[in-house]
């Protein structure tokens, strides 16, 4: 397993084209399934998350060609399989279940692998309301293996093909949204996704399904009047977020451009803030808000300066050489995002106390276990306290954390327990005395196409290795 090696207290500046993103590409992969036709999709990132999502297609038939040096991606599902794959190609990542609504839709059945993926969610990450709303639509549950099983299956079938219907979400799911809208756009009739997500990644998947036939409608804060007696006495219950999907009986092929990744986007912002640096990140002029708009005022607010003057770059400094201690909590789009708080904490760290803020306060309302990554901050010097408490509705514990401003960090040996964990690690050992290695950095790689060779190119110094042997350790993976 590779590790990485950073030399910290190096002054950054420089110029980053942001890559294609992550949590856009795969869903669109997914989607490929959906149509017989040839998808090619462009500005594909070159992260192993892709590679993975490449076999999990394969195995169920999709032919799939992938251009690294041209960012393109070319899949052809002419006559996917509805049979479980002998292995389960795809454990290593949450987006591998996404092929699942499509293959219901296309085959009237799917067996699948449980997701994979970071080990953020308390008793894993669970995918119920993916569930829910094909039984919604008209599927039958035929197995469903524990979360806790090794390689645990879901199976699914819809023997008289999946129907329109209306969803209703008990809480705002990307992944779920994701799933529902495939399946409908290759279902007849329009159906309603209400409580829908509505990141960016999900606009851009509409925009892709769109260009191959559904006709699909995404309206913010749409009031929901519900009968509530049977004389036509309505009560407006609730404020969300609605997705209506109008589907066809077969979708076309599509050449389809993934948008700019906004939590690469954000976590190169705060790398430049940190180190009180100057870094122009490059993004198409059309996508700067959907790049700013969930984590401008928060920057704004610690203190980052963001110049939007010129066309197509975004230039992110420190304002006035001090950052403010600003507090966060995650929240469904346009809050602020669950994939970007680690590396908020990591800034934090390096607030300056004030009269009135001597620290922040963290929580994140997404993934219970989001703060893993704490462990290694500790060890580089981080002075972080949990803060445990209850939701009286649900009992549920809500961890909290308590990143005190001014942490004076140093090198140390540190895991990148998961994907933005270990990001958040890289940008501490950026600011830290001395060097720090970063263990595992494989997890890194799934979704930053060459973090080390754009930050370099700002002045920083990060080199990959091989793990040494250690005394007590025999050199193999951690």
């Amino acid at each position: 397993m590779p590790e990485l090696k950073v030399t910290g207290k190096r002054p950054l500046e420089g110029k980053i084209t942001i890559s294609g993103a992550k949590n856009a590409v795969l869903p669109q992969m997914a989607a490929s399934l959906l149509t017989n036709e040839k998808v090619t999709l462009t500005n594909v990132p070159d992260i192993t998350d892709v590679g993975d999502m490449k076999r999990v297609l394969e195995a169920y038939g999709v032919r799939v060609n992938w251009n690294r040096r041209k960012s393109t991606l070319e899949l052809q599902a002419e006559n996917p399989t509805q049979r479980l794959p002998g292995t389960n190609v795809g454990k290593a990542i949450r987006a591998s279940f996404l092929v699942f609504g499509p293959l219901l839709a296309r085959n009237r059945e799917a067996n699948v692998y449980r997701p994979g993926g970071c080990k953020i969610q308390k008793g894993g990450r669970k995918v119920d309301f993916h569930i829910e709303a094909m039984a919604d639509m008209g599927a039958k549950k035929i197995r469903e293996d524990s979360p806790e099983t090794e390689n645990g299956v879901i199976s699914m079938k819809a023997v008289n093909g999946l129907k329109s219907k209306i969803i209703t979400f008990k809480k705002s799911s990307v992944g779920a949204t994701e799933t529902v809208m495939m399946a409908a756009s290759l279902v007849e009739g329009k159906t309603v996704i209400r409580h829908a997500a509505i990141e960016p990644e999900i606009c851009d998947l509409a925009e892709m399904l769109r260009n191959m036939g559904a006709e699909i409608e995404i309206e913010e804060d749409v009031k929901i009047i519900e009968e509530i007696t049977q004389f036509g006495i309505t009560e407006e219950i609730e404020k969300w977020n609605v997705i209506r999907v109008e589907g066809q009986e077969s979708l076309t092929e599509v050449t389809h451009k993934v948008m700019p990744d906004r939590i690469e986007f954000g976590t190169y912002a705060i790398a430049a803030a940190m180190n009180n640096g100057k870094i122009q990140l490059e993004v198409e002029d059309d996508m700067k808000e959907s790049m700013l708009k969930a984590i401008r005022q928060p920057l704004l607010d610690a203190g980052v300066k963001i110049d939007e003057a010129n066309s197509d770059i975004v230039e992110v400094s420190l304002k006035n050489n001090v950052i403010t201690p600003v507090d966060v909590q995650t929240g469904p789009y346009p809050a602020f995002p669950t994939d970007l708080l680690p590396q908020w904490v990591t800034f934090m760290t390096q607030a300056q106390a004030t009269d009135i803020k001597a620290h922040t306060i963290m929580r994140d309302t997404i993934f219970h276990d989001r703060f893993k990554f704490v462990k290694g901050l500790k060890e580089m010097k981080a002075k972080i306290d949990e803060i445990k408490e209850y939701q009286m509705e649900s009992n549920e514990e809500i961890k909290k954390h308590r990143i005190h401003a001014g942490s004076a960090l140093s090198g140390a040996r540190v895991q990148a327990t998961d994907l933005r964990g270990g990001a958040a690690l890289v940008l501490a050992a950026l600011v830290a005395r001395g060097s720090t290695v970063v263990e595992q950095f494989e997890n890194v790689n799934r979704g930053y196409e060459d973090m080390v060779g754009k930050l370099n190119a700002c002045g920083a110094k990060l080199e990959i290795s091989l793990p040494q042997s250690r005394p007590g350790h025999d050199g193999g993976p951690f």
